[in-house]
């Protein structure tokens, strides 16, 4: 019965961490989209 808790507990810090990791993945894109974006409006100045 342990052993099942334990395990149930791994994948749920498991999907927890995917689940961070792909947010902050999003936040990375998304910063370079605006990076890019102000970028073209600076050079076309």
């Amino acid at each position: 019965m342990e052993g099942y808790l334990d395990d149930n507990e791994f994948r749920k810090k498991l999907k927890n961490e995917k689940i961070i990791e792909r947010k902050q993945r999003g936040r990375l894109e998304t910063k370079k989209y605006y990076i890019k974006k102000y970028l073209k409006l600076f050079f076309e100045i």
